[in-house]
């Protein structure tokens, strides 16, 4: 053992066949038992060599001398015996010893390299990163050094000497992206700089900000190209902390880099466009702009041109739609299939309710392209997207994938755990949206699924045609007797199906609030107004609420929409700042469960002397307020005649137009948008002025201790 483990070795695991021969030589001999003894530790700290090996097989077969010595090489070993645990001692023995010489040598080049460096050498800095890389091809893919086995084997003093160096080496080298860009070219001294980047961001933020442009646009390739997989480390906050700031410093730069990096992957790879990962964390308009550009590109491939159109999706989904509609046609398909199913798929996965309207023709004319569609999508699991679709859409859908994806033709059930196939997946995709179509329970549902029934007879079927109905008969809430009553004396009842109903029913319930105003029993306009300590209109917020209470005591207890539950919400602050609409008014469509569709419409009030009157209803309600959840809305503007209104109140002269003009002025602007745009907004204008110039208002009430009079203020 002392021959085995001196200092400086005397003899090393290459030795070992020389050894076999002298016990070969000595069998039968006093020496034979030596010979052995010392083959058997150097056999075990690593020598290998398949003719060595031969002859200790053939030693142990003719002695009992080296079978006790040697026979651990060739029969197996109890964990808990004692030459289990030489051997173990051995290897442990044997690893120090291999991490001892190599921290020695790495430490040695590391330290040669960075004086070097220091002496001017600004390229020995990358030679430092092959020093810490060098254990394994995996170390040399790392872009943290910290990480590294070898940089915890460095002292201090050393760390800080290499994290000074990347500075000065990004400013004074350059990465020769034409040397290996877009190849499979591991270039080390281009990965050195991106560990440059990595390391100030990670250890030296403020010299890293400090970076100039120039060094951002020479460095681009690495940032875009570091050779680091699209599935490890995409949510280190230093890579994205080095992607953001590249993008932020030089975004032309970085466009230029990739469309070469997308070009290359479209010419030379499988099709898709691994380029695309790096970019998750970037939402720069200049690169998502050259991005959805590209994907007219008419060299692009099928898969590449999917990627694009799913890549600019996540950012601005409905530019990638606008751009990728020309390539899911019929003519399209009839040209090149595999662009239109690459593609439609995508859509489908992501937007659904779109998709459909767009790949409904094509799955018509061409129903073969429609169930590789399907079947990109079911093979993902998307069966969220008949959540997305209306009753009519969905039902269309489905009614397509029973005639398409018969469920005759679905595959048997097999036992067991299996990888289901892809015509498995359409078959549960398809039973998933008639179940959430049943699920639904509205008429439109109902009737889809009897029609359905009745060209494909099944059990199934039959369960999910009870099901729909009972979910119909449970949405279903009668009126109360007090309702039925209202119902046969007032003329503007009505039932809300939709949103468009909904907004008919607040656009009369305002006009009533609006005659009760002025001619109400007894009249209504005092509320709005404070006295105290003199007259003047109340404020935005004070007339958001009443508004909102009167809504809510019309619709609710008032009787007129029916069988509903009319839910009128005003803003946190009862005003609406920021994003905050004044008011919402919601009612369930058909149901008061969890998940049921509703309509809403949004009110947004205004008082005559707002600044912003004029701008309001296009700027403020339609294009901040207005989304794809509700797109019905009214602009109810207060109006206040200035006479009796306290001439010390800065709001009294900021609105000089009348009652007639102001409501010509509001509903021209409501038609307009109406018109040029997808929503639906009414204008109403409620004059809330204390009855004509003298100021003179006569007002009917109930008092207590006298009874019902009548009498001037």
């Amino acid at each position: 053992m002392r021959l085995l483990y001196s200092e400086p070795r005397l003899i090393v695991a290459a030795d070992a066949r020389w050894v076999l021969e002298r016990t070969e030589a000595a069998l039968g001999s006093a020496s034979e038992s030596t010979w052995a003894a010392l083959a058997s530790p150097m056999l075990a700290s690593g020598f290998s060599g398949s003719d060595g090996l031969e002859l200790a097989f053939s030693l142990v077969e003719r002695s009992e001398v080296a079978r006790r010595e040697l026979s651990w090489l060739f029969e197996p070993v109890r964990l808990d015996s004692e030459d289990a645990g030489r051997q173990t001692w051995r290897a442990m023995r044997r690893r120090e010893r291999e991490v001892q010489e190599f921290s020695e040598e790495v430490d040695r080049a590391i330290r040669e390299s960075l004086d070097a460096f220091d002496g001017g050498e600004t390229d020995a800095w990358w030679h430092v990163n092959v020093s810490l890389t060098r254990r394994s091809s995996q170390d040399e893919l790392e872009a943290d050094l910290t990480r590294l086995p070898a940089w915890g084997q460095i002292d201090e003093p050393t760390r800080t000497r290499i994290v000074d160096g990347a500075g000065p080496y990004l400013k004074q080298q350059s990465p020769n992206a034409e040397l290996w860009f877009s190849t499979n070219t591991l270039h080390r001294p281009a990965c050195a700089g991106y560990r440059a980047l990595y390391l100030l961001a990670k250890l030296r933020p403020s010299e890293f900000r400090d970076l100039d442009d120039a060094t951002w646009a020479r460095w681009m390739p690495i940032v875009l190209g570091y050779p680091r997989s699209s599935g490890i480390n995409d949510a280190d906050d230093v890579h994205v902390q080095v992607m953001l700031a590249a993008a932020s410093r030089q975004p032309a730069e970085l466009v230029r880099w990739v469309v070469k990096a997308i070009e290359a992957e479209n010419r030379e790879g499988e099709g898709h466009l691994w380029v695309l990962h790096r970019l998750r964390p970037v939402d720069a308009p200049e690169i998502t702009r050259a991005l959805t550009e590209k994907i007219a590109d008419p060299a692009l491939v099928a898969r590449a041109r999917a990627d694009l159109v799913e890549h600019v999706m996540r950012i601005d989904a409905p530019a990638a739609i606008a751009e990728a509609t020309p390539f899911v046609t019929v003519d399209q398909a009839a040209r090149d299939a595999g662009t239109p199913v690459a593609i439609g798929a995508v859509l489908l996965s992501h937007a659904p309710a779109r998709a459909w309207l767009l790949l409904e023709p094509l799955f018509e004319a061409m129903p073969t392209h429609g169930v590789e569609i399907v079947g990109a999508v079911a093979y993902g699991e998307h069966t969220d997207i008949g959540g997305q679709l209306d009753d009519d859409a969905l039902a269309r859908l489905v009614s397509w994938m029973f005639e398409y994806i018969a469920p005759a033709e679905d595959p048997p059930q097999k036992a067991g755990v299996y990888w289901g196939s892809p015509r498995e997946s359409m078959g549960r995709l398809r039973d998933r949206l008639v179940e959430i179509l049943a699920h639904r329970g509205t008429d439109a549902a109902v009737s889809a699924i009897e029609a359905l029934r009745d060209r494909h007879p099944s059990r199934a079927l039959d369960w999910r045609l009870r099901d729909a109905r009972e979910r119909r008969l449970s949405r279903w809430t009668g009126p109360e007797p007090k309702h039925v009553v209202q119902l046969a004396s007032i003329n503007d009842a009505r039932i809300v199906l939709s949103e468009e109903h909904l907004l008919e029913a607040v656009v009369a319930s305002l006009r009533r609030i609006s005659r009760e105003l002025r001619h109400g029993q007894p009249v209504t306009a005092p509320e709005l107004w404070n006295t105290a300590p003199a007259r003047r209109p109340k404020s935005e917020t004070e007339l958001s609420s009443w508004l909102a209470a009167k809504l809510r005591r019309d619709l609710e207890l008032g009787g007129r929409v029916i069988n509903r539950e009319p839910e009128v919400r005003p803003s946190s602050s009862g005003k609406g700042i920021g994003e905050s609409v004044d008011i919402a008014v919601s009612t369930p469509l058909g149901s008061r469960v969890d998940g049921a569709r509703s309509a809403t419409v949004m009110v947004e009030v205004k008082g005559v002397w707002n600044k912003e009157i004029k701008t309001s209803l296009s700027e403020q309600l339609v294009a901040r307020y207005l989304s794809a959840s509700s797109r019905h809305g009214v602009y109810v503007v207060f109006w206040f005649d200035r006479d009796g209104w306290d001439n010390t109140d800065w709001r009294r002269d900021r609105w000089t137009k009348g009652l007639g003009e102001s409501t010509a002025i509001f509903d021209r602007q409501a038609n307009e948008v109406s018109v040029s745009g997808d929503v639906s907004v009414r204008a109403m204008v409620l004059d809330g002025s204390l009855g004509g110039r003298s100021g003179r208002f006569q007002v009917t009430a109930w008092r207590p201790d006298h009874g019902c009079r009548t009498w001037k203020r």
